[in-house]
């Protein structure tokens, strides 16, 4: 065995009692041919589970090293410091795993094989492995299957972004030491599992296998996915955490990802908007998030600001912001694309504010499709005004924005805007 600690295994835990001894034990049976350190960071638990693991420290010395705060940091303004500089000064091995306190393994070797294939491949950043998830309101168990794979492969920058089959859970986690160095925003998020996903895209290839290694509690008692599920306030900060973290991270990584980013931005920003179909006040809901003492970074008011733009502009029919009335001013003929949902709300909010628009644009039409709203349906590469004096309004949902700038360029449309889109460059006029 090699005398040099080459895993540092991060366990956090607060309120896990039930589950605390399954995870710490499943951890103890790892094979390996290397030194391996758990690292356990209690949140001033109050049902037991500091005792569990006080308990288990003893047993083991030589593997286990706890520190139990003395009071919960969850909410604490310093939470991403103070984990910052707890993983930092403890996980000192080469590789970092996770295996949070209601999460278990169930391969004896799982560990052995990431780092195995890792010593391998120095172009990996992190190896990722399929989980069983266990529903925990149910009592169900099914593999989660994040991608698409019968062995093993690397994944995507699109799969990782886009989760279309969920998210891996960090109990699959192993990866460089050298990514716990992450500028403060990504610790700032309201979850990191996503975040860290996202740097190690960053700094080389992320591994995936299918073999099933590990176990997930969904929606177990006070988890993070029951609580988001559960606790508007908490889902609204959830979703709002990840909307002004891809905002960021697109402007960190200098726009390398900009279609998924933008992807994801509108994912969130929908998510939230929308929720109690668009009934939500957004200002109550962050007072609510800072009297329970969630923490905003600096600049947040601007992405709320834009948030409530963007619920005036999909709700009130009576809306239209500075940036579109002067728009439109511009322009001799003004187009709306689309024919759906978003284009019906900007015909009213048109004929509302006395604007007069030319017809519909599609970027194909559908047999028999000439009629909307009484005016003419073209195609966007069919437009019959002077592509100069021409003003073309998306009324799509913006979720495909690069595929719809593509359409706009193929058509050789020189002047467009979409209102629908989330952007801190639009002006707040309320």
């Amino acid at each position: 065995m090699s005398e040099d600690l080459l895993v540092s295994i991060y366990c956090r835990t607060y309120n896990h009692r039930g589950y605390i001894r399954n995870a710490l034990d499943s951890m103890l049976m790892q094979n390996t041919d290397f030194l391996y350190k758990i690292v356990i960071f209690d949140d001033a638990s109050t049902d037991g589970t500091s005792d569990i693991v006080k308990e288990y420290a003893k047993k083991y010395p030589q593997i286990i090293q706890a520190l139990i705060m003395k009071k919960n940091t969850w909410h604490s303004p310093q939470r991403a410091k103070i984990d910052s500089a707890f993983m930092k000064k403890y996980l000192t091995g080469k590789y970092i795993a996770y295996c949070e306190g209601d999460d278990f393994w169930i391969d004896p070797y799982k560990l052995q094989i990431q780092v195995d294939y890792m010593e391998a491949h120095p172009e990996c950043s992190m190896y990722l492995h399929n989980a069983l998830w266990f529903n925990c309101i149910d009592n169900t168990m099914k593999a989660g299957n994040p991608y698409n794979c019968k062995s093993t492969k690397d994944v995507t920058s699109e799969e990782i972004f886009m989760m279309y089959n969920g998210h891996p859970p960090t109990a699959s986690f192993l990866h460089r030491k050298e990514l716990l160095d992450m500028p403060n925003f990504f610790l700032e998020s309201s979850v990191g599992d996503y975040t860290l996903l996202l740097y190690a895209l960053l700094y080389g290839n992320i591994h995936y296998s299918n073999r099933i290694m590990s176990v997930y509690r969904q929606l177990s008692i006070g988890s993070y996915s029951s609580t988001i599920q559960n606790d508007k306030v908490r889902g609204f900060y959830y979703h709002f955490g990840l909307l002004q973290f891809c905002f960021k991270y697109n402007q960190f990584t200098n726009y390398k990802h900009e279609g998924w980013c933008s992807r994801k931005i509108q994912e969130y920003a929908s998510k939230i908007i929308q929720r109690e179909s668009g009934n939500l006040i957004i200002d109550n809901y962050v007072r609510e998030c800072m009297d329970q003492k969630y923490t905003f970074s600096g600049d947040f008011y601007e992405y709320i600001k834009e948030l409530k733009r963007l619920q005036r502009q999909i709700y009130d029919k009576s809306y239209i912001s500075i940036t579109l009335r002067e728009f439109t001013e511009k322009y001799q003929y003004i187009i709306i694309m689309g024919t759906g949902n978003f284009a019906t709300i900007l015909a009213e909010q048109f004929a509302n504010n006395h604007i007069e628009y030319n017809g519909f644009a599609v970027t194909k039409r559908r047999e028999g499709e000439s009629i909307y709203l009484e005016k003419t349906i073209w195609e966007l590469s069919e437009i019959p005004y002077r592509r100069e004096d021409t003003a073309v309004i998306i009324g799509i949902n913006p979720v495909d924005w690069s595929d719809i700038k593509n359409s706009l360029t193929e058509a050789k449309v020189l002047n467009y805007y979409c209102p629908f889109l989330y952007d801190l460059k639009n002006d707040f006029d309320f």
